[in-house]
């Protein structure tokens, strides 16, 4: 496993920002298996976007990716 470089307030504004675009990726995509796993429990669409804070129609879009 690869090690995550630190960023310090010295590293460029760009480095800071691709860092956090990355960070934010990972974390849509454990969401988005979060609420995977959520719906093949047969948890409701509703209950999930509750849970997500999104709309149930953001959840089923999310579904169908």
């Amino acid at each position: 496993m690869m090690k995550r470089p630190v960023v310090t307030f010295s590293d460029s504004p760009a480095v800071q920002v691709a860092l956090w675009a990355r960070k934010a990726r990972e974390a849509t995509a454990r969401r988005d298996e979060a609420i995977r796993a959520m719906r093949d429990t047969g948890v409701p669409l509703r209950a999930i976007g509750d849970a997500a804070g999104l709309s149930h129609s953001a959840i089923a879009k999310i579904l169908t990716r």
